[in-house]
């Protein structure tokens, strides 16, 4: 790559802007990396501790909670709430919100379910939220003895 075509290198320290009437002013300020607003990362899977089937479920059990307390923002994790496998089945949650789904020609309900789990305390107080999808509709997310066996 040839030097015209590099970006030029921005000095540390404020930015100088030039005003139309020759003014520099240096008391402008580099923009935050931030959007400004908070910002809750979101894991989507079909595996979590609490319905294990493979590394996926063991990678969702700690990786949200590292990405929290590296990155400094909120993780949640979202998956469907498996009814039919015994971890799954003993969680204890509030109902949060529901969703209708077209599925079939029908629209389901869908509940979304929040669970607080004790065990999230470490981490030095970086805890993800676990939100569940508990569909009306017991057909789905029933595999037994684990996620994938439907």
């Amino acid at each position: 790559m040839s030097r015209e075509h590099r970006r030029p290198r921005v000095p540390p320290g404020p930015l100088v802007s030039p005003r139309p009437d020759g003014y520099e002013s240096q008391n402008v300020h580099r923009p935050k990396r931030s959007f400004g607003c908070a910002m809750t990362i979101v894991f989507v899977s079909y595996e979590t501790p609490f319905s294990p089937c493979g590394g996926i479920a063991a990678v969702m059990g700690r990786l949200p909670a590292q990405v929290a307390r590296l990155s400094g923002e909120a993780t949640a994790v979202l998956s469907p709430l498996h009814h039919k496998l015994p971890k799954m089945a003993a969680l204890e949650g509030i109902a949060v919100g529901e969703v209708r789904v077209p599925l079939d020609g029908n629209r389901p309900a869908v509940a979304v379910v929040r669970h607080d789990d004790p065990r999230d305390s470490v981490n030095n107080g970086a805890r993800p939220s676990w939100y569940f999808l508990r569909c009306e509709d017991t057909r789905l997310f029933a595999g037994s003895p684990h996620p994938y066996a439907v």
